[in-house]
């Protein structure tokens, strides 16, 4: 009885009384939980105020039923409007002319420190679920990545398949936010072996006067505080090079960039002698590849070179049959995230 004693000394927050009909007759806090004062025209039953109380689980129920008197340390239960509670109850049965009548329920209102521990539950899950989440997009990057019922996307798709596995370069063009970079590493992770290499470059991030050493290096004394410098094509040889934003890359460098597509040799800055790479190209741009032909910002013969192997990827608004499919789709991913259960 320690429990019920404590209970008793600690104070209660208000008691409730119910009839052996279930129809709450006292309360002496009416608030929402129990919706509408009630009158002798109107009642309110315990249960229809209270639809989440399981009838069986219910103290109340236990007075009534059985003549039981029960104390419970917790209970989490909403309202009919949807109010959350969390109390804890003393519950037990009164008697008129020996016979059970109804019951008294004393409650202390420990709603605050329910909830404070009923947030910190909550995000202890949404930091494991965050953490799946995270290990996940951390895995390699598959076709099956690609969330699309689109038929243009669709045939993508394919395309990409097959040029992954042939050694001609390929060229992915579309608005920014099309998914050029997945299509990439898709192609990429498709044919990679346990020998292979893959190097990522965004071109549009390397300083203009750089490009050149960066991606095909340098040797000691070609410029003052030149070293010997491997570059990227270097690094990519045998394997697969992803050069993202290709247009922004500058003319003279695109021709360099040219005669390696064409004959595999380039040579480092400073060097008189040629070096070979054996490298699968990868290029993307998020311009139409004629607009930037016209505004000479690529070199006409670069793209001639790359469109043997081409794949347009249209922006969302020429897709819209995968609108109502990506929305649900996220739905459902943060339904899970977030503990949410949003409909559509």
């Amino acid at each position: 009885m320690s429990n019920e004693y404590d209970f008793m000394l600690s104070g209660v927050d208000y008691v409730l009384v119910v009839n052996r009909d279930f129809d709450i007759v006292y309360n002496s806090r009416y608030d929402t939980r129990t919706m509408n004062k009630p009158t002798k025209q109107q009642k309110v039953n315990f249960f229809d105020n209270y639809p989440s109380v399981d009838r069986a689980e219910s103290t109340v129920y236990k007075a009534i039923a059985h003549g039981e008197t029960t104390f419970l340390d917790r209970q989490e239960f909403t309202d009919a409007s949807g109010k959350i509670f969390v109390t804890q109850n003393l519950t037990f049965p009164l008697y008129e002319r020996g016979k059970i009548a109804g019951a008294v329920e004393v409650t202390r209102d420990v709603t605050t420190i329910g909830m404070v521990n009923r947030k910190e539950e909550y995000r202890r899950q949404l930091a494991q679920k965050q953490k799946r989440v995270r290990a996940a997009s951390e895995e390699k990057i598959t076709f099956d990545n690609i969330i699309t019922i689109n038929e243009q996307m669709l045939q993508a798709i394919d395309q990409a398949k097959i040029f992954a596995s042939t050694p001609n370069p390929t060229l992915i063009y579309g608005e920014t936010g099309t998914g050029k970079e997945l299509f990439a590493q898709a192609m990429i992770n498709y044919v990679i072996g346990p020998k292979q290499k893959s190097v990522v470059q965004n071109c549009a991030a390397i300083p203009e006067n750089l490009c050149e050493s960066i991606l095909f290096g340098t040797v000691k004394g070609s410029y003052t505080g030149a070293e010997n410098h491997k570059g990227l094509f270097e690094e990519a040889d045998k394997g697969i090079f992803f050069l993202d934003e290709i247009n922004a890359l500058p003319y003279v460098v695109q021709g360099k960039l040219l005669r390696v597509l064409q004959d595999g040799t380039y040579r480092p800055i400073g060097s008189n002698v040629e070096k070979r790479a054996n490298v699968k190209v990868i290029a993307a741009m998020n311009v139409d590849p004629m607009k930037a032909i016209e505004e000479n910002i690529m070199r006409k013969d670069l793209f001639y070179r790359l469109s043997g192997n081409m794949i347009y990827l249209p922006p969302l608004r020429e897709r819209k049959d995968d609108i109502e499919f990506l929305t649900d789709h996220y739905i459902d991913i943060y339904n899970e995230m977030y503990n949410k259960n949003v409909k559509g």
